[in-house]
């Protein structure tokens, strides 16, 4: 449902359910990413009953300030978006984007200006599209379209931006050399989970890599993701597993968590939450349990899967009405 946020001369702001639509009086529209702060600095471009014209000749919506009565070309709503998602003064921003190219990723699509479809020539690159909601920092594969997130945070973000992010059909996601010698390969998890896990934050990425690839060898340990989801490299999504574990948990989080069923897990400072349950007839029944080692909460999870049967922090067993591995296979042969 579309429900109107603001006006300003000939155009009108909705917010829809992902995303916010510009549209002007002759039903020109663009999409914009619903990010909150962004829409809050274009109602600041816009005080003065200012708005955004659109340019039949090249397809793109602009806007134009008056100074001593004369109309004067400001920006574009593409280099707006851009300059915006940039990190530092927006004015300075905008005019290091005005001296760039903002291209269409998919320019079938000139009305989609969310910031994974804009290609600014000044540090996007043929390879990755970088961009943030507001919530989350997404690397885009270009060519594949594939897309990863993780954390908004400045620091990582900077550093994963010195890289060139392409799909790997070995790791079925994200990944990267740290060296120009191409031989010390980086999946997108395992290196936000070891940027994370740094002892010192001076020491460069390339040479804590080699640290914890020792470390893991030894350990026979790899960076799992706990929602079974190779999309999401956020760090409380990210922790160290054994090998015989990760096979054994398999995407057992990402069965778990459908109807009537319920499975939310996170990594914490301690160690794993899980907040785990059954939904059914407007009931919601859930469990909280904490686990310290990786071992512990994958044999939970195999419990509530196999057998139904959850247990808090006490150590005390509920037993769910129905059994996962039981309900899903009914479900199946149906």
């Amino acid at each position: 449902m579309e429900k109107i946020v603001y006006r300003s001369g000939v155009n009108t702001f909705y917010e829809l359910d992902n995303a916010y639509k510009l549209v002007d009086r002759k039903g020109k529209f663009a999409i914009l990413d619903k990010d909150e702060k962004l829409l809050m600095k274009i109602i600041e471009l816009l005080q003065g009953e200012r708005s955004f014209y659109f340019n039949e000749g090249n397809g793109a919506f602009y806007l134009n300030i008056y100074e001593n009565g004369r109309g004067k070309y400001y920006c574009s709503l593409r280099q707006l978006v851009v300059a915006f998602n940039m990190d530092g003064d927006f004015e300075q921003n905008l005019n290091t984007v005005k001296n760039n190219t903002v291209l269409l990723v998919n320019d079938k699509e000139d009305w989609n200006l969310k910031r994974s479809n804009l290609e600014f020539t000044g540090i996007d690159n043929n390879v990755n599209t970088f961009y943030s909601d507001g919530k989350n920092f997404f690397i885009r594969h270009n060519k594949t379209g594939y897309v990863v997130k993780t954390d908004l945070d400045k620091d990582l973000n900077e550093l994963i931006r010195q890289y060139r992010w392409s799909y790997s059909e070995g790791c079925k996601t994200l990944g990267t050399f740290l060296s120009e010698r191409k031989n010390q390969f980086i999946s997108i998890h395992r290196f936000v989970r070891e940027y994370f896990d740094r002892c010192n934050d001076n020491m460069d990425m390339e040479s804590w890599n080699r640290v914890m690839k020792n470390l893991s060898h030894k350990a026979e340990i790899n960076v799992d993701h706990l929602d079974s989801d190779k999309t999401n490299s956020c760090k409380n999504n990210l922790v160290w597993m054994k090998a015989c574990d990760n096979i054994r948990k398999g995407n057992l989080t990402k069965k778990l968590n459908q109807d009537p069923f319920h499975c939310k897990v996170l990594a914490t400072k301690y160690g794993i939450r899980m907040e785990a349950g059954y939904v059914a007839d407007g009931n919601y029944f859930k469990v909280i349990s904490n686990y310290e080692n990786p071992a512990d909460f994958v044999e939970a999870l195999r419990q509530f899967w196999k057998c139904g049967v959850l247990c808090d922090d006490a150590g005390k067993e509920y037993k769910l009405p129905n059994i996962p591995y039981d309900y899903f296979r009914e479900v199946k042969r149906m």
